[in-house]
């Protein structure tokens, strides 16, 4: 007897490759869903975890198998069975559970070989041998075996090389999910420490902001992935790292990375702290895309208190800021107009201002690069809440239905959270309607699988 204690997209498509033998179209009609659905499921394979309804209608179908699929099948469940993960974080810090690599070499080897192209584009060569053995699961303290093949000089080229990395590494968070990207700043953090002792004066600023940058990435996907406390201690490595490099611009960046986290950790008192310091840092800068989202960290910090005068006068900062900002900032790279929108939208929603927030979510989606998914996710969920807040359930179910669709790409527990959070937020204001009905549809084929 076969028992399957949890449907995932993997263990979908060996039931139809391999037992059933037939189509994504035919298994879907067989269902009783949509072909997309079973796309999505197989798409997102051992992440998709069916419940509810779905599973039960996976259940049934396994039931329905005659001998000779049930036998194929089994085999084939056997033969798939992946090893334990294993952590790839030295035992003295913790990973979040999301964050880990499979055991068997041949699983990374066919990864690698799938996507050769865009990890020659990521990596380019440099420090090639640290990364290298982050993406095969090797632990950083590995990389002590390899200290032959780690060039010890340390000169202009090879901080750029490195700082060119962060860059890259900062953008596969958005192309690639956190394992990625985890890995890879995992990786070239352990090559900076390496040649930190060995780095000449001229050059030690420029190092020790890689590793401010780098440290601060790791500390945000740290947060992201629920893991407050490894989250505040890379946050507190990369201020110092800032500071001892002269880096203002970072330093500032960092601060509000630390805002935010206390801040959705429910201290915004102290994320107000960390604003109003990072705030400080920004006003000696010309940087006005890093004033304005010093500034945004304070409002938010201030909607979190109900302090609706001051949240209001820090977003109209920021929005002057954003106004006479020339060309993109260096660390805060990811802000602009767009962001400005969506935070002055996310503010706005927590003091109860629904019209003025939907035209700020608006904005927000229509302006968001389409290379920052997960911003441009966030700004859909504020305007998915703002519809609500007004009573507009069919906008509300519309856009969140979209913003479901990059979760299933972008997986991050809290913006899964925040969508859950707004599908609430319509159940108050119109429970068990059609409109309803159909957004938990797409919320248990993309959010919930």
């Amino acid at each position: 007897m076969i028992v399957v204690t949890i449907w995932t997209g993997a263990t979908i498509k060996l039931m139809r490759t391999v037992a059933l033998r037939c189509t994504q179209k035919e298994l879907a009609e067989l269902l009783g869903y949509s072909e997309d659905v079973v796309t999505k499921w197989e798409r997102r394979g051992r992440a998709a975890e069916l419940e509810g309804e779905y599973a039960a209608a996976m259940d049934t179908q396994l039931r329905r198998l005659d001998e000779e699929q049930r036998q194929r099948f089994a085999q084939a469940l056997e033969e798939s069975a992946p090893a334990p993960p294993v952590s790839v974080v030295p035992a003295n810090q913790s990973l979040p559970s999301a964050l880990v690599s499979p055991t068997d070499p041949a699983q990374w080897s066919e990864w690698v070989a799938m996507n050769r192209r865009e990890l020659l584009w990521l990596f380019g060569g440099a420090a090639g041998l640290p990364v290298a053995a982050a993406v095969y699961g090797l632990a950083p303290d590995s990389l002590d075996r390899f200290d032959s093949g780690i060039r010890r000089r340390v000169d202009a080229r090879s901080v750029q090389d490195i700082t060119e990395i962060v860059a890259r590494a900062f953008r596969q968070y958005e192309s690639y999910g956190a394992n990625i990207a985890w890995h890879t700043m995992r990786a070239q953090l352990g090559l900076v420490d390496k040649l930190l002792p060995s780095c000449p004066e001229h050059l030690m600023s420029r190092l020790l902001s890689a590793r401010g940058a780098l440290t601060r990435g790791l500390g945000w996907i740290a947060h992201d992935t629920g893991n407050t406390d490894t989250a505040a201690d890379y946050y507190e490595q990369a201020r110092r790292a800032a500071h001892q490099a002269g880096d203002t611009d970072l330093a500032a960046v960092v601060l509000c990375s630390m805002s935010w986290l206390e801040t959705t950790n429910g201290q915004p008192r102290v994320g107000i702290d960390h604003a109003v310091a990072a705030m400080n840092w920004a006003t000696k800068r010309p940087d006005h895309y890093l004033g304005a989202y010093c500034a945004d960290m304070a409002a938010e910090a201030y909607a979190n208190l109900g302090e609706d005068s001051e949240c209001r006068s820090l977003l109209d900062r920021s929005q002057a800021l954003t106004d006479t900002a020339s060309g993109p900032s260096t660390h805060a790279y990811f802000y602009d107009p767009g962001l400005n929108a969506s935070m002055r939208a996310g503010c706005l929603l927590k003091l109860g201002d629904g019209a003025a927030a939907t035209t700020a979510a608006e904005q927000a989606v229509a302006l968001v690069d389409d290379e920052f998914a997960m911003i441009r996710g966030y700004a859909m969920i504020n305007l998915a809440n703002a519809h609500t807040v007004l009573g507009h359930i069919d906008a509300a179910a519309e856009t969140l239905t979209r913003a479901c669709e990059l979760a299933a790409d972008c997986p991050s527990p809290p913006f899964t959270a925040e969508i859950r959070t707004a599908r609430d937020n319509i159940d108050h204001v119109a429970p068990g309607s059609a409109v309803l009905r159909e957004l938990d549809k797409a919320l248990a084929a993309t959010v919930l699988a």
